[in-house]
Parts: structure tokens; C-alpha cells; sequence
């Protein structure tokens, strides 16, 4: 592999057929803390009737606990929807030396 490099990884469609995401919609990320994910959640609850968390790879647990802790706060108000999909990933790695094949 040292022979080749990484150019592109793509995981999803482009913006440019991607629809811009709802306003109801938290994109969880590993930076962020859970805290600071349910007071948004919370916040968004006072003003939309639902809201969407979204988790990929090593987020999908904090998704699942922001989730959690925000039921338990507002007190079987709250009823809890979950979708599990997939998305695929797709790499191109060009060669560091012209004699390889590309």
C-alpha cells in the first residue's frame, strides 16, 4: 500500500443532490459532548414536535444515550422512532510510481 495514496473517500452523495438538512435535525459528532447534545435536543423539542438525532460509526452510541437522556427528561412525553441504515464508502488511491497500474 505504501506504493499507493489515498486521493477521495466518499460516503455520500454530493451536495449538490443532497437536499440540505431540516432544521429538526442534530448531526451527532465524536467532538461533542452529550451533554451539550441534549440542551440542543431539549431546546428544539420547545419549539418543533420532533427532532432527529443522527449518529455514523463510533457516534451511533452517544446518538443512542443523547436519545435516552432526553426521554427520561421530558417524562413519557416523548416516544422514541428508530431507522438503522447503511452508507457506503467508496475510496480511490492513485499510484506514487508512473509503472503502476492506476
Amino acid at each position: 500500500m505504501e506504493a499507493y495514496r489515498r486521493q477521495t473517500v466518499t460516503s455520500t452523495p454530493s451536495t449538490e443532490t443532497t437536499p440540505p438538512h431540516p432544521d429538526n435535525e442534530i448531526h451527532l459528532s465524536q467532538n461533542g459532548t452529550i451533554t451539550r447534545y441534549v440542551d440542543a435536543g431539549l431546546r428544539m423539542l420547545e419549539t418543533a414536535p420532533h427532532i432527529v438525532l443522527v449518529g455514523k460509526g463510533a457516534t451511533v452510541n452517544k446518538t443512542v444515550t443523547v436519545a435516552e437522556i432526553i426521554k427520561r427528561r421530558k417524562e413519557g412525553q416523548l416516544y422514541q422512532y428508530t431507522q438503522i441504515g447503511s452508507v457506503a464508502a467508496t475510496e480511490t488511491w492513485d499510484p506514487v510510481k508512473e509503472a503502476l497500474d492506476t
